[in-house]
């Protein structure tokens, strides 16, 4: 049994860190299109568009303190499927806080509710004129956007399958076989289970917004416990592992917060006043001064 479940968790931390290590090297190939943190916004108009340095926030997202969320991601997965914790974890949700209706409700909000939010909030700071609705919005659009990128690549290269297997989700056989729990089938062209993409893209959203409007903490106590609904009703319904949406919530904060945050500092400086400048007289002759 040991042995079972030593050679478990290697089989599922040598596929995802393989999954790790060829999208961090799809993301430092854009290093190029960084500029650094401080510098002008060249190329740039007054209102934000979702695709602003968008190769700058990929390799920010992929590098730096990120790396300890990724890890996070990697070593819990690892746990939780190799040592079967996943597989109680599916029971006890099923069969003491299961809510079928509460669940379905989730998956609906998970893939309507997000992308919603983010469109609205930019078409609204386009009709308005008011920038910092525009900024939010686009942060949100491109922070969900890498986001799902990121999990359908994860996806296809972890294979791992759902809870249910592909069997009838009310048959009493689906909760018979704990060795699903710590079943990778390696690069496949379907969809799969890890990470959870309705918890990746709900919680990219919340830490887009949250690290965006830094300083209104009431967003943070509104976004993350509506992520956190969306996350408890894959659970509840047996759409995901428990480690499947642990690894979607490190995902999710990453790239959302370094997305959030960068054009946090893109509206900052958009908003700024522009530098005046005069000329003054100085002896025999003139100074340019200004003020900035």
């Amino acid at each position: 049994m040991g042995r079972g479940v030593g050679s478990a968790r290697l089989g599922a931390v040598g596929r995802i860190a393989g999954a790790f290590a060829l999208a961090s090297l799809l993301g430092q190939g854009t290093a190029r299109a960084c500029e650094k943190d401080l510098a002008p916004l060249p190329g740039y108009g007054r209102i934000a568009a979702p695709t602003d340095r968008l190769g700058c926030n990929l390799v920010a997202a992929g590098t730096g303190e990120n790396l300890l969320y990724y890890g996070a991601a990697l070593l819990s997965t690892m746990e939780l499927s190799a040592s079967g914790a996943d597989h109680h974890l599916r029971l006890a949700f099923e069969e003491r806080v299961g809510a079928r209706g509460f669940s379905d409700a989730t998956v609906v909000a998970g893939y309507v509710g997000p992308p919603a939010i983010g469109a609205l909030l930019y078409g609204t700071g386009l009709v308005t004129g008011k920038g910092r609705w525009t900024g939010a919005g686009a942060a949100a659009l491109q922070a969900m956007t890498v986001t799902f990128a990121a999990t359908v690549l994860l996806k296809g290269l972890t294979g791992r399958p759902f809870p249910n297997h592909g069997g009838d989700p009310t048959s009493p056989e689906r909760l018979r076989h704990p060795e699903w729990a710590r079943e990778w089938r390696g690069p496949l062209l379907e969809n799969s289970a890890w990470p959870s993409g309705h918890t990746s893209v709900a919680v990219s959203l919340a830490a887009a917004l949250t690290s965006y409007y830094v300083d209104a903490d009431w967003v943070a106590w509104v976004a993350y416990p509506a992520a956190s609904a969306i996350a408890l009703g894959m659970l509840r319904g047996a759409h995901h592992w428990a480690s499947d949406v642990v690894a979607g919530a490190m995902l999710g904060q990453a790239v959302g917060s370094s997305v959030g945050r960068d054009f946090r500092r893109m509206q900052d400086a958009r908003d700024s006043p522009p530098p005046r400048l005069r000329l003054m007289p100085l002896g025999a002759g003139v100074a340019l001064v200004g003020a900035l």
